[in-house]
């Protein structure tokens, strides 16, 4: 099977290192998406907002299952730690690196966006 790393090779808008990539938009903001390998899968995981930088007039749950509702690639939830997180599934078998990419974008521009709506902020 291939190895993650090698899917995201010479893309300038995509930076990997150890098991964190990060993907930078065209506005100059960037998404960290930690990629977990897993025996038949990858998982992708990036932080939207931490608990402590949410505005306190936010229902986190909430948004997420609202939100839930609309979206395609992936979920977002609250995590054990707080974290208002995104996250998508990618089974390796037959695996593509366009397939790869497309859903690392797509999970860092939600969890971009999201972290806007929740903070008002770019910090992760």
């Amino acid at each position: 099977m291939v190895e993650w790393h090698s899917l995201c090779k010479g893309l300038r808008d995509l930076k990997v290192s150890g098991d964190t990539l990060t993907v930078r938009f065209a506005s100059g903001r960037t998404q960290a998406l930690r990629v977990e390998q897993c025996a038949d899968y990858y998982a992708l995981v990036g932080i939207a907002a931490r608990a402590s930088a949410m505005r306190t007039d936010e229902n986190p749950e909430r948004r997420a299952w609202i939100s839930n509702r609309t979206l395609d690639l992936l979920g977002f939830r609250v995590d054990e730690r707080g974290r208002f997180v995104g996250e998508a599934w990618l089974p390796k078998p037959g695996l593509t690196s366009e397939e790869f990419i497309l859903v690392a974008r797509h999970l860092a521009a939600e969890c971009d966006r999201m972290e806007y709506v929740l903070t008002g902020e770019d910090r992760e």
